[in-house]
């Protein structure tokens, strides 16, 4: 997939999300889906909308998926097929919607967005009791991914092999620093991620 289509395809499900669920900056929004491009285009929509990703392995017991959905307050959890629903929020399924996205515009999305405004909310393991929810700004995102295409001397012949489990920080650098600066993102399956 071509940056130009990942984009527009980000900015149709950005539409489709403000147009059919309201979903507008500041919101959360948990995202469980296993690992793939839908996961990307899902993560990038939210960002371009200014609302806050929660990441949710789709893998997590019961009890923590609803601990992390009760704690942030969700408003929607985006999912491929598979996710309890419940009368606290809505359950968006990405492949039952994927097919009218092209009835939105693949135009951005005119949000006004701000280095201080929180792009994600990742839970620690906890181990010491219950999970704590770590609030991450535009900011410490756009200085993550100068710092490591700089330090490391990365191109944009390079090629990212994104594997680590998007509940951790380390994917973010994965994620989004060669769709930041222009390198190619590999995209490990649900296979060989755990290897």
């Amino acid at each position: 997939m071509t940056f130009k289509q990942m984009n527009a395809l980000a900015n149709q499900f950005a539409h489709y999300l403000s147009e059919k669920h309201n979903v507008s900056k500041g919101d959360h929004i948990g995202i469980s889906m296993d690992i793939g491009v839908h996961r990307v285009i899902a993560m990038i929509s939210l960002i371009k909308l200014g609302a806050v990703y929660i990441p949710i392995d789709p893998l997590y017991p019961e009890e923590r998926r609803q601990y992390i959905i009760t704690d942030t307050q969700l408003k929607h959890v985006i999912t491929e097929d598979f996710f309890t629903i419940s009368e606290d929020y809505s359950v968006i399924s990405i492949n039952k919607i994927l097919p009218d996205l092209n009835s939105f515009s693949k135009e951005n999305i005119n949000v006004k967005i701000a280095a201080e405004d929180i792009f994600t909310i990742l839970y620690t393991s906890g181990s010491t009791g219950n999970p704590k929810g770590v609030l991450i700004k535009n900011i410490g995102l756009v200085n993550r991914m100068q710092w490591l295409w700089n330090e490391y001397g990365f191109n944009e012949n390079d090629v990212i092999y994104q594997k680590t489990p998007f509940v951790f920080d380390v994917s973010i650098g994965e994620f989004f620093m060669p769709l930041c600066f222009g390198a190619k993102l590999l995209i490990a399956s649900s296979d060989t991620s755990q290897e």
